[in-house]
């Protein structure tokens, strides 16, 4: 599924920039309405790690399906797409650029690990992706890459650009000083909330709940998504 035919889908904006007449959106321009998918508005937790909680839209079902083989992918499936602002622009080449993408790697490894053992801990199952290879971590014979760029886009509607032969991911705040990296998960939004709120993030509750969007499932209430 390309990013044109998730976008007729009415799921996710269509890329910019790459000559198609798109208007190429730029850190520091207004941040882009929340999508309706979004459980959890982006926050950032140690290490700088900016964490979300999304519902896992129709187009992004049908690509998980072939990145998780053997796996039933349902409408209650959700990610928790990360970001992390790295110290440069990692579109540029360079030792020191090389350097900055195995920081921001290990920081999303040890993160992306410890939260599946947790998950998985408690009877769901739960796996992230390598952003090196672009494959899951714990779901063996799968060869199917997973795009963080379409994902972010298709998660976040936060824009792409096309360079050359490379799609590049815009976040709202860094541009595309930017690592952007996924955990997947059938365990209900309630599980995900409260592990988050009681291993990750720092507020308190009452601030935490302030990013929860308003009609978000709560703890009673598993998340639904339309299929």
């Amino acid at each position: 599924t390309t990013p044109e035919d998730a976008a007729a889908d009415g799921e996710i904006t269509v890329a910019a920039g790459g000559g198609d007449g798109g208007d190429v959106a730029v850190a520091g321009e207004e941040t882009p309405e929340t999508p309706s998918n979004v459980l959890i508005k982006p926050r950032m937790v140690a290490r700088g790690l900016e964490v979300s909680v999304c519902q896992c839209p129709k187009a992004m079902r049908r690509e998980l399906k072939h990145v998780f083989t053997g796996k039933t992918v349902t409408d209650d499936w959700i990610a928790i797409p990360t970001n992390q602002h790295s110290e440069m622009d990692l579109v540029n080449v360079g030792d020191d650029v090389e350097f900055e993408k195995d920081r921001c790697l290990n920081v999303f490894m040890d993160f992306g690990k410890a939260i599946c053992e947790q998950l998985r801990s408690c009877g769901y199952w739960a796996d992230y992706i390598d952003p090196c290879s672009g494959l899951p971590m714990l779901t063996p014979n799968c060869n199917k890459v997973y795009s963080e760029v379409d994902g972010m886009q298709m998660l976040m509607h936060y824009p792409i650009m096309n360079a050359a032969m490379c799609k590049i991911l815009l976040h709202p705040k860094w541009g595309s000083a930017v690592y952007p990296a996924t955990v997947f998960t059938d365990a209900p939004f309630s599980a995900i909330s409260q592990l988050l709120k009681s291993s990750y993030f720092v507020n308190s509750e009452d601030e935490i709940d302030g990013d929860v969007k308003e009609g978000s499932p709560t703890k009673s209430a598993e998340a639904t998504v339309e299929s």
